[in-house]
C-alpha cells in the first residue's frame, strides 16, 4: 500500500509536543502516532559513488546489492559533508555540517560528551551537545545498536562504556576498530596468533588476508549484526529499533579473502583519470603517488576493492534473509550508504580528503517499503539530510530550523520534488575563520572548491572528469561570486576546530 507522505506528516505533527533537548528542539511524542519502522543502516567506508551495479560498472558480481536498489530509490548524486570517515559520521548523526559542531577531521568527537572530563571543550565553545540522531530514536523508544567501526568518538581517550554509548544514543553499542588488526585482539584474546599473523605482512601490501575468512574484519561485524537482527526479534518483537551496521570494507588494506579475490583475477577496471594537475592546488601535486604504482599494480589494488564490496553485498543478502524469516522484511527501512569515497588513483591520488567526485560522493539507497521501487533522484542530497529523513519515519518531530539536513521523504514519494540548491562540503580546521581549510560548493552544474584561498571551478555538465579549472576564465565571474558568497554564508556560522584528542 503506497503511504501519502502528507497524511503520514500530519499525523506525526499532530502527535508530537516540542521539547527542548541539547541546544535545538526535539519532540516528544505524547500521543499515538504512526507506528515507527525498524531502520537497518548500512554503513560502507570508503565505496565510490560510481562504483555500482547500476551506474555502469557491470564488472561487479553484486546480486543483493542489486537487489536493494531495484526495491530503493537510488539517489546518484549524492554528497558527504566532509571527506574523511570521523567528521562525516559526526555530521550525519547530528544533521549538522562539520563546523557547527568543531569536527573537521578525524580525533575528534560528537561533542561535548559528557564523560570526556579530560577534554575541554569549552575551550573550544561548545556551550551544550549536539544530541544525535541514535539518541533521539532511543530517547522515543527505539532499541538502538551499532556494531564495528563507531568513530563518533574517534581518538578520544574515554572507556567504551555502556554509559558512553547511551549518551552516544545506544542501548546495545560496541565499537571495533579494525586498524593493523587490533580488532583480533579485541575478538580473540585467547589466540594471539591470530594478530601475528595478520602483522605478518604490511599494511601497505597488496594481497590476500592471510587468515582463515571467519576472521576477516567485515565477517566479524556481519556475524555480530546478524545476531543482533535475530536477538531483536526473540527479545523484544514489538519494540522497533535501530540497527548501525559500520563496515570497514571497501577501505584499505587491500586484503580480500582469496575466495572472492578469485571472483575479479581476470577483470579489468575503468582507468583511473589522468591529469596535468596544472589547475590543481599544491597540497593535490604534493599528494600524487601514482608514479610509484605500475597500472598492473592499479588494477590489482582494483581488483581487491570490488572484492570487499563482495563481501559487503553477501551480508547484506543474510540481513535481508534474516528480515524476511522474522516477518520484519516489510516493517524495516533500509539505508545503505559510505561514509565517503576513494580517489581509486584520480589525479594520482589514492584515499580520500579531496573534494573531487572520487571522494566526495558517496553512494546512497533508501528503502521504505510501500514507497520505494527502484527509483532513481539526481537531487543535491547531503548525508546530513538522513537526520531529518529517519525522524519522520520514527514519527518524530523535530525543528526543522536546527538542523543543516533536509528530509528526503518528498523525495522518496516523488523523484521530481524540490530539495537543495547547493550541496556543501568542508575538511580540516584551522584557528581563524572561515575555520575549515578545505571547502566546497556544488549547485547542480558548477562546483567552487576553496583550499586555503586557491579557487577551483568545473562545469561537471561539460567537464565530469574536472581537468579543467575555470577560475582564469572571466566570463565565470559571476558565477564564482555568487558559490563563494554562498560558502561564505554557510561558513559564517561555524565553529573553531575542536582540540585534536
Amino acid at each position: 500500500m503506497k503511504i501519502n507522505r502528507r497524511t503520514f506528516m500530519r499525523e506525526i505533527t499532530a502527535a508530537a509536543t516540542i521539547s527542548t533537548c541539547g541546544s535545538g528542539l526535539f519532540a516528544r511524542a505524547e500521543e499515538a502516532a504512526p507506528a515507527p519502522k525498524n531502520i537497518l543502516m548500512i554503513v560502507a567506508d570508503q565505496w565510490r559513488w560510481d562504483w555500482m551495479p547500476d551506474l555502469g560498472m557491470s564488472q561487479l558480481d553484486l546480486p543483493n546489492l542489486s537487489r536493494l536498489i531495484g526495491e530503493s530509490t537510488h539517489f546518484t548524486h549524492s554528497v558527504c559533508n566532509s571527506p574523511q570517515c570521523a567528521p562525516s559520521r559526526i555530521s550525519f548523526a547530528t544533521g549538522l555540517y562539520p563546523g557547527r559542531t568543531g569536527a573537521y577531521r578525524n580525533n575528534t568527537c560528537v561533542c561535548p560528551v559528557a564523560a570526556t572530563k579530560s577534554y575541554a571543550s569549552n575551550d573550544a565553545g561548545f556551550k551544550t551537545s549536539a544530541p544525535t540522531m541514535y539518541f533521539q530514536l532511543m530517547n522515543h523508544g527505539y532499541r538502538t545498536a551499532t556494531v564495528g567501526k563507531f568513530d563518533l568518538v574517534k581518538g578520544a581517550p574515554i572507556p567504551r562504556s555502556t554509559e558512553l554509548f547511551r549518551q552516544l544514543g545506544f542501548t546495545d553499542g560496541s565499537e571495533l576498530a579494525e586498524w593493523k588488526g587490533n580488532y583480533l585482539r579485541a575478538m580473540f584474546p585467547n589466540n594471539p596468533e591470530l594478530l601475528r599473523g595478520y602483522r605478518s605482512y604490511s599494511e601497505d601490501t597488496v594481497a590476500p588476508f592471510p587468515l582463515a575468512e571467519e576472521f576477516f574484519y567485515d565477517n566479524v561485524v556481519g556475524n555480530q549484526a546478524d545476531g543482533l537482527l535475530k536477538k531483536f526479534h526473540a527479545d523484544t518483537p514489538d519494540q522497533p529499533w535501530m540497527l548501525l551496521v559500520n563496515f570497514h570494507a571497501p577501505h584499505p588494506p587491500w586484503n580480500a579473502p582469496q575466495r572472492v579475490l578469485d571472483l575479479y583475477k581476470e577483470t579489468s577496471f575503468p582507468a583511473s583519470i589522468s591529469d596535468s594537475l596544472s589547475g590543481k592546488p599544491d597540497r593535490v601535486v604534493k599528494l600524487n603517488r601514482v608514479k610509484s604504482r605500475t597500472m598492473e599494480n592499479l588494477n590489482e589494488i582494483k581488483m581487491h576493492y570490488a572484492a570487499k564490496m563482495k563481501v559487503l553485498d553477501e551480508w547484506l543478502g543474510q540481513f535481508m534473509k534474516t528480515l524476511e524469516e522474522s516477518g520484519t522484511a516489510d516493517s524495516t527501512v533500509i539505508v545503505f550508504m559510505a561514509d565517503h569515497g576513494e580517489m581509486l588513483g584520480d589525479f594520482g591520488l589514492f584515499s580520500k580528503e579531496q573534494m573531487y567526485e572520487g571522494s566526495l560522493r558517496v553512494p546512497l539507497l533508501v528503502r521504505l517499503p510501500g514507497i520505494t521501487h527502484g527509483e532513481k533522484s539526481e537531487a543535491l542530497v547531503e548525508l546530513v539530510d538522513l537526520y531529518p529523513t529517519l525522524m519522520e519515519v520514527a514519527g518524530i518531530a523535530y525543528d526543522p530550523e536546527h538542523l543543516d539536513g533536509r528530509s528526503l521523504l518528498p523525495l522518496l514519494e516523488d523523484k521530481t520534488a524540490e530539495h537543495k540548491q547547493y550541496q556543501y562540503s568542508e575538511f580540516e580546521g584551522q584557528d581563524s575563520p572561515p575555520y575549515a581549510k578545505l571547502r566546497m560548493i556544488f549547485d547542480g552544474r558548477y562546483k567552487l572548491i576553496n583550499t586555503e584561498g586557491f579557487l577551483e571551478l568545473y562545469d561537471l555538465q561539460a567537464d565530469h572528469q574536472e581537468t579543467k579549472n575555470l577560475v582564469s576564465n572571466p566570463e565565470m565571474d559571476a558565477t564564482i561570486k555568487r558559490l563563494q558568497t554562498q560558502m561564505d554564508e554557510i561558513s559564517a556560522n561555524s565553529l573553531p576546530p575542536q582540540k585534536e584528542l
